[in-house]
């Protein structure tokens, strides 16, 4: 009987030690997940911050709207032209450098097609003809593979074994530039 007991005993402390391990394994699953942020409250705050950021955006331009009506009803009307003319400036040059670029690049992109071909794709919009220009070069055939192995050209054939050694004197400079 005291050993049916003592192997009970046994048992419930292997028991204890194994759920003593296992929730020291959960206290650190608790700690990962409560550095994580669940999708749903990730979508959520991204949501208010866009709409947030729509928002400031509509109050912005209505203020600048009710500044120039400001502006217009107290007859500053000249500093309001400035503003305007300078914001037309900026937005001439910015145009003026962007209409640059895409011509550049048209005529970049056009100049890796064939001649055949240019005239056909030059209306095209740049961004499609970006997209033919890359298949075009990605179907185009790679240069020419020799098959033959490269080998120095001139020299002599003759093995040094079967000259004597006053043909090997005599054709020496020859077989120096031939191995050099």
């Amino acid at each position: 009987m005291d050993e049916t007991i003592n192997q009970d005993v046994k048992q419930d402390t292997t028991n204890e030690e194994s759920v003593t391990e296992s929730s020291v394994d959960h206290n650190n699953s608790k700690n990962d997940n409560e550095s994580s942020i669940p999708y749903a409250r990730f979508k959520e705050i991204n949501d208010k911050f866009k709409t947030a950021t729509e928002e400031l955006s509509k109050i912005k331009s209505a203020n600048d709207k009710a500044r120039e009506q400001k502006l217009k009803e107290d007859g500053k009307l000249k500093e309001l032209l400035d503003e305007k003319e300078s914001l037309i400036s900026d937005l001439k040059g910015k145009a003026e450098s962007w209409d640059k670029y895409k011509a550049d690049r048209r005529d970049v992109l056009l100049s890796k097609l064939p001649e055949s071909d240019r005239e056909d794709f030059a209306d095209l919009n740049l961004k499609q003809l970006e997209k033919v220009v890359d298949k075009l070069s990605a179907n185009a055939p790679s240069a020419p593979v020799a098959n033959n192995p490269a080998s120095r050209g001139g020299g002599l054939d003759v093995n040094m074994k079967d000259m004597d050694r006053d043909e090997q004197r005599d054709k020496w400079a020859d077989i120096l530039a031939k191995h050099s």
